[in-house]
C-alpha cells in the first residue's frame, strides 16, 4: 500500500511538471460513507453516515484527444452518525445510543473526459481509482466516556482502495456541479476478524459543487 502512495505521488509530480497552466478545481459538498459488512451465512449489512468533504484537483489536458484530461487531487473528509448501538462490531452495550465519527484523506487520479455543449458550459465523465487514507475512526456511548479506536482496536483497516467516477457539469466556464460513486477494492476489516469469513468493503456518494480557477 505504500508502494502505490508513492507511485501516486509521483505520477502526480510528473503531470504538474508537464502542465503548467493547468486549472485548478476547488470543490466540495455532502457524503454518504458505508461500511458494508458481508459474511457469508448472513445477508449484507450497511449502516451509512453522513458527512462532508472538500478539496482540490488539477485538472491536465491531454494532447493526443481534445476533451481528455487527467485529474489527480487531494481531498479531506469527515462523517459521523448517532443511532442505538446495535452495530456488529461496537463493543458496547445493545440498547444505548453511541456516536460514530470517521474522518481522513482521499486522493483520486481520475481519468476525464469533458464535451462541450456550448460556448461556456460542458458536461464530464470522471472514472479511476481513489486511494483512502483513515485518520481516525471511533465510536463514543452516551453511558460512558470511553471511546473505542476503531483502527487501534483491530476492527478496521486505515487505508484503501476505492474505485468509481463521477460525472457533472461546468456552467458558465467556472461552475461545477458533480455527482460521485465509489466502491472500496479491498477488505476494510481489521485483524480482530483475521481467520474468519467477515469482510467488510467501503462505499461512498457525494454531491458536490465547485469552482474551476
Amino acid at each position: 500500500m505504500k508502494k502505490l502512495f508513492t507511485a501516486l505521488l509521483v505520477a502526480g509530480a510528473m503531470l504538474f511538471t508537464m502542465q503548467a497552466n493547468a486549472q485548478i478545481i476547488a470543490d466540495g459538498g455532502v457524503l454518504l460513507y458505508n461500511l458494508n459488512r458481508h459474511q457469508d451465512s448472513v445477508d449484507p449489512w450497511n449502516n451509512p453516515t453522513s458527512g462532508l468533504y472538500a478539496g482540490a484537483s488539477y485538472n491536465y489536458d491531454l494532447p493526443f484527444l481534445k476533451g481528455l484530461s487527467v485529474l489527480p487531487g487531494a481531498y479531506l473528509y469527515y462523517s459521523s452518525k448517532t443511532q442505538m448501538s446495535d452495530f456488529s462490531f461496537y463493543p458496547l452495550l445493545f440498547n444505548t445510543e453511541a456516536t460514530h465519527k470517521e474522518s481522513g484523506l482521499l486522493i483520486p487520479v481520475m481519468a476525464s473526459y469533458r464535451h462541450s455543449s456550448s460556448s461556456d458550459s460542458s458536461v464530464f465523465l470522471n472514472f479511476g481509482p481513489t486511494f483512502q487514507l483513515s485518520f481516525f475512526s471511533t465510536t463514543k456511548g452516551d453511558t460512558s466516556d470511553d471511546v473505542t479506536n476503531h483502527f487501534k482496536n483491530g476492527d478496521f483497516k486505515r487505508c484503501d482502495l476505492l474505485l468509481g467516477g463521477n460525472i457533472g457539469a461546468v456552467l458558465f466556464e467556472h461552475y461545477l456541479l458533480n455527482i460521485s460513486i465509489h466502491k472500496g477494492l479491498l477488505n476494510a476489516a481489521g485483524s480482530n476478524y483475521k481467520n474468519t469469513d467477515i469482510r467488510y468493503k467501503r462505499a461512498l456518494v457525494a454531491f458536490g459543487v465547485g469552482y474551476i480557477f
